[in-house]
Order: structure tokens, then sequence, then C-alpha cells
């Protein structure tokens, strides 16, 4: 109908000529394809499934649909019942309030909540499979003192000057979070104690030998 061609940019003549498989996404393809085949051969023992996913429009740009599939029977043949609904702007919306739930709104790294999910899945390999991780702590010195003398938003710029510092001396498998006030933390994957101690001191220096508007700045961890 009007509205599929309009969701997916293809005319009805192009899309009688695909593969009912050509417009989903290769990351859902194999699991609504499967679907599919299932429903035809009359294999479903339920009337009727809903998926999320996503589907490529013939621009090439993707979107999320919400489909729903059921088998019927068509002139004494099993044939598959589709229709979907463009769910693109929901999602769009949820994905930016799960990063304002789980990221820091100043910095941009992750806050607390991540951690817990991130250090259950460390500790879960540790647990399986004997791999070290680490964790670093650490705090700017007498912050309360910067904030006092130069205001907040000088403080604000030094927390943000911390994180940068931080990211560019981090290896792709570390993950910044801060914990809170001028706390942060760092969970270091297949590190033992010896490499995070190494990775906390070239942190440490990076930042005592860079410039803030508020003058020195130091941080301690552990």
């Amino acid at each position: 109908n009007k509205a599929f061609e309009e969701i997916t940019g293809y005319t009805s003549e192009e899309i009688f000529m695909m593969d009912p498989g050509h417009i989903i996404h290769p990351l859902d393809k194999e699991i609504m394809g499967r679907e599919i085949e299932q429903r035809l051969a009359g294999t479903l023992e339920d009337s009727k499934s809903y998926s999320e996913l996503r589907i490529i429009r013939k621009d090439g740009s993707v979107r999320w649909v919400y489909a729903t599939i059921a088998s019927v029977m068509y002139r004494d043949k099993i044939a598959g019942l589709g229709s979907i609904i463009d769910i693109s702007e929901r999602k769009i919306l949820e994905e930016n309030l799960e990063k304002l739930a789980t990221t820091d709104k100043l910095t941009s790294l992750l806050n607390r909540t991540r951690f817990d999910e991130y250090a259950e899945h460390e500790i879960a390999c540790f647990k399986r499979y004997d791999t070290a991780f680490s964790i670093i702590m650490f705090d700017v010195d007498h912050f309360k003192k910067v904030n006092d003398e130069f205001g907040h938003d000088v403080g604000d710029s030094v927390l943000m000057q911390i994180s940068q510092i931080g990211q560019s001396v981090l290896r792709t498998t570390d993950i910044f979070f801060r914990w809170g006030g001028e706390e942060f933390l760092i969970l270091c994957s297949h590190s033992d104690e010896e490499q995070a101690y190494l990775l906390a001191q070239r942190i440490r220096e990076e930042v005592e030998n860079s410039s803030f508007e508020c003058g020195l700045v130091t941080i301690s961890g552990g």
C-alpha cells in the first residue's frame, strides 16, 4: 500500500519483484528471515509475532519499524501477512533518554549507573576465565579551593579538561567514568595491578604538566 511505499521508498512494483528480506537490515535479517520461513512453512504454533527491527530504504537510509507477521490461509495455501509501523522517532528518543540516564552531562563520560553494568561483566569474566582487571579511582586535589577562589565555572572547566586528558591517555579497552563531584574512575580490562599503577601515574603526570585556567592542578588516586 501507499504507506508501505513511503516507509521503504520503493514502489509497489519494485517491492513485488524483491525478496521479502531485501529491505531488512543485515543485523536483523537472520532472525526475521528464519521467522518468515517458519511462518510460510506453518511450523510456528503462535498465530502472530511482533518485532522491532531495522529496514534499509531505497535511498540507503535506515529506519526502525515495529513489524507484525502472521500466518494465514490464502487460496488454500499458507501465506504470510505482515505490517510495519515507522518507530524511528521513538527509537531516537529512547536512545537520547538512555544517554541522559547513563552519561555525565558535564564531561560526557559514563556515570555510575553504567559502571555497575561494566563491572558486573568484568567480574563474570574473572570468575569464568580468570581474566585480570583493575580499577583506578582518583580525585582532584583541593578542588573545593578551586571553586571557592575561581568560581564554579572554572571548576567545571577543570573537570572537563581532566576528562579530556584521561581519554587521550587511556587505551581503547579502558573505560572512563565520572564517579561524582571531582572523583573519576577507570575500569581497566585485562590489566593487573602493575599495569594499572603505570597508567595511573601517566594520567597523574599528564594532568600535572597541563595548563589550567586556575593554575596548577594535581590529582591523587589509587
